[in-house]
């Protein structure tokens, strides 16, 4: 007869492998690439890229909590309090280049 604690561990990482990575992969892809968006507080077009690691890794405990790895109007306005978060993307605009951004 398996051990409790062997059958346990088994079904943690059926779980991992069926639920958790699945739904935290997805999020990481959706989020990685680099995005246009409109600032609330200035209203300019900003080029902006979430951190998709941590929308991943709190995708996996509750929904995602995005937060702004890097916009082109911090020169100006570092430190914002990040509210485009919630807005989409603006349609017809092509991606922005990674190189714009800094990591």
């Amino acid at each position: 007869m398996p051990d409790f604690w062997t059958v346990l561990a088994g079904l943690a990482a059926v779980a991992f492998v069926f639920v958790v990575a699945p739904v935290a992969g997805s999020v990481y892809l959706r989020l990685l690439a680099p995005r246009w968006l409109r600032c609330p507080e200035t209203q300019q077009l900003a080029a902006v890229a979430v951190d998709a690691r941590h929308a991943a890794w709190t995708a996996m405990f509750s929904g995602p909590r995005l937060r702004i790895r890097s916009c082109t109007l911090w020169l100006r306005r570092a430190g914002c309090a990040q509210r485009c978060c919630d807005l989409p993307e603006v349609s017809g605009e092509p991606a922005p280049p990674r190189s714009q951004l800094s990591s």
